[in-house]
């Protein structure tokens, strides 16, 4: 009988992003119990698999302080240490080259200790693309590495939409950022550059932020009324629809790892304008450029009206995104069977057989 493997997620689910949803989704199948990972030195003895996200989630909750996040950074590395004493392994997903927030001072310190105590625990690194496997091989050699594809959102936005497609004569040409407006995802220099293109074409900005960008986006939209500003939390209901009245998506963010808000947009059949990086050119190349229509970065104001000429130029396409690969059941199956391949190969014995599920060729690429 196939052992259950009783794994501890940090996090588990965000209520902000799906993606967690979507990868544990088929793992039981594989016998793979996901439970939610607490900040606590009494971690289950059963507990023989952690796999860890987003190393800067200590500071989430916390507020300005430090100690919190530094007593959680602590309270990691001893449960990692017995994770590894119970020759248990230690997973990490590769989501993004830089933390979100950027901090400074105390909390600066404990990211890095942070993020080093789980780049030099990981025996596993689940990487977004063939770049990433790559960026592993160099830089985390002592880790095993595993593509494992973002998944697409397909399934749960369809049970979101309420209209089954755009139509290209839908209102006037708008192509929208939408979600929450993290620094590094320099919303307010691509509305300035957008405010600075003549033309009838519309900048739709939907979601919240911190208080400086919504203020120079505020500025802007009071020059410019063609930027139009629909600021606070989205529901993913609300997301879905301010995504659905766009012809396209703009990304303006540079460091981009993974490609959730891509796939995001994709997953409603909505073209996407981003930077020109490893990952995104992967990406461009399985659904095509006329799907994702990439700029060399940083974006400037005659990249973006060429890309906006060319897009409108070129009309909309009324298919689907070609998203096959991303098929969420798919992915989870896969993420779940190398998650387990690695487990017994840890557990494993000196001079004892490896089982089938063990062996390097067990899990498609």
């Amino acid at each position: 009988m196939t052992p259950l493997i009783f794994l501890s997620a940090w996090p588990k689910s965000d209520p902000f992003n799906p993606y967690l949803e979507l990868l544990y989704s088929r793992f039981e199948d594989d016998g793979i119990v996901v439970d939610d990972y607490r900040h606590s030195l009494s971690l289950p003895k059963k507990i023989t698999a952690l796999h860890i996200h987003w190393p800067e989630g200590v500071f989430w909750g916390q507020g300005d302080g430090w100690i919190g996040p530094l007593a959680k950074t602590l309270m990691l590395s001893v449960n990692i240490l017995r994770i590894k004493l119970r020759r248990g392994i230690v997973i990490t997903t590769l989501h993004n080259a830089t933390p979100h927030q950027s901090v400074s001072g105390p909390k600066l310190l404990v990211s890095r200790l942070a993020n080093w105590i789980t780049r030099r625990s990981a025996t596993l690194v689940l990487a977004m693309s063939e770049h990433d496997q790559k960026l592993v091989a160099s830089e985390q050699d002592y880790a095993v590495s595993q593509v494992i594809l973002h998944p697409h959102y397909r399934d749960i936005y369809n049970r979101l939409r309420d209209k089954p497609s755009i139509t290209p004569n839908d209102g006037p040409y708008t192509i929208g950022m939408v979600g929450r407006m993290r620094p590094s995802k320099r919303v307010d220099h691509a509305a300035e550059l957008f405010s600075h293109i003549p033309g009838d074409q519309t900048l739709l900005v939907a979601g919240d932020g911190d208080q400086k960008t919504v203020e120079k986006l505020r500025n802007i939209n009071s020059e410019d009324e063609r930027v139009i500003l629909e600021l606070g939390a989205l529901s993913d209901k609300g997301f879905v629809d301010a995504v659905l009245r766009c012809k396209a998506i703009l990304l303006n963010q540079w460091d981009i790892t993974n490609s959730g808000s891509v796939l995001a947009a994709l997953s409603l059949d909505t073209p996407v304008i981003a930077p020109s990086v490893p990952n995104l050119e992967e990406l461009a190349s399985e659904v095509g450029s006329n799907w994702l229509h990439l700029y060399q970065p940083p974006l400037t104001k005659e990249a973006l009206a060429r890309v906006l000429s060319e897009l409108r130029e070129a009309g909309l396409t009324q298919a689907r995104a070609p998203l096959q690969k991303r098929d969420p059941q798919v992915v989870s199956r896969r993420a779940a069977q190398a998650i387990r391949r690695h487990w017994e190969c840890k557990r494993i014995g000196p001079g004892e057989p490896r089982p089938d599920s063990a062996r390097p060729d067990s899990v498609g690429n």
